[in-house]
C-alpha cells in the first residue's frame, strides 16, 4: 500500500479529471444485470463526449476495472472519452471485492509509485462501484479499511450501485448513504446513469475554476 503526498501546483487552468468505474463481472451478474450495465456505460461515454465539448478547463479521462476472481483494467491507462471504446463485458467466477479494493488503491497512486495518476491530478476523482451481492472474499472489510488510507480515495467523489444486497456495506465504501443506490434491470437505469457522469464533468470544471485562486494541498501515495 502506498501513501503519497500530492504536489501543489500553480498551473491549474487545465487539468485531467478521472472517472473510475469498478464493475462486478462475477457469475451472479449473468443475464439482464450485465446487459443493462453494458448499455448504461456505453450511454455514459457518449454523454461525456458531448459534455466535453462545452468544458474547456478540464479533460475528462475514463478508467474501468472489472473484478470477479481477479481484477482487470479494460485499458492500461486512463483514456479520454472519445478514445474509450466500450466492449461488452462478460461474467465469470466469484466476487473478489478485496482484490478490487487493493487494485484501486494502487491505481490511485502516481505513475512513479506504480499507479496511473500524474503530478497535476489535483481534482478529486469520481469513483463508481457497481455490484450485485455479497463478496466472496472474506477479508473485504479490512481491505476497504486499507483503501481508506489512500488520500485520493478519501477525497474522491464515491458512488455505488447494487442490484440486490449490500446497501449498508456499500455505504462503508462511499462514506455516505445518499451516494448508494439500488440499480434495476429496466430501462430507467440505462437512461439515468449517464446523468451522473454529466454532473461529474461539470462539478470537476467548477472545482478547477475555484482552484485558480486557491490551489489545493492534498495527500498522495508513498511507499510504506
Amino acid at each position: 500500500m502506498c501513501n503519497e503526498k500530492l504536489d501543489t501546483t500553480e498551473n491549474v487552468a487545465k487539468q485531467d479529471v478521472h472517472i473510475i468505474l469498478v464493475i462486478d463481472n462475477s457469475g451472479s451478474m449473468q443475464g439482464r444485470k450485465i446487459h443493462v450495465v453494458n448499455n448504461a456505460i456505453r450511454n455514459s461515454i457518449s454523454a461525456i463526449i458531448e459534455a466535453q465539448k462545452f468544458i474547456d478547463n478540464v479533460t475528462i479521462k475514463l478508467s474501468a476495472m472489472v473484478f470477479s476472481d481477479d481484477t482487470k483494467w479494460l485499458y492500461t491507462e486512463p483514456q479520454v472519452a472519445e478514445n474509450f471504446k466500450w466492449k461488452d463485458i462478460t461474467v465469470e467466477g466469484g466476487s473478489n471485492l478485496s482484490a478490487a479494493f487493493d487494485e484501486l488503491a494502487r491505481y490511485l497512486c502516481k505513475k512513479e509509485n506504480g499507479g496511473q495518476m500524474s503530478d497535476l491530478d489535483n481534482v478529486a476523482p469520481f469513483i463508481v462501484l457497481i455490484t450485485d451481492g455479497m463478496p466472496t472474499s472474506s477479508d473485504w472489510e479490512s481491505r476497504l479499511t486499507a483503501l481508506w488510507q489512500n488520500d485520493r480515495f478519501k477525497t474522491a467523489y464515491k458512488f455505488a450501485f447494487t442490484f440486490d444486497k449490500m446497501y449498508d456495506e456499500l455505504v462503508k465504501f462511499t462514506g455516505m448513504s445518499n451516494t448508494v443506490h439500488y440499480a434495476n434491470t429496466g430501462g430507467s437505469f440505462c437512461e439515468s446513469f449517464p446523468t451522473l457522469f454529466i454532473a461529474a464533468s461539470y462539478m470537476a470544471s467548477e472545482e478547477v475554476a475555484r482552484q485558480q485562486s486557491n490551489p489545493p494541498k492534498n495527500g498522495d501515495c508513498q511507499e510504506s
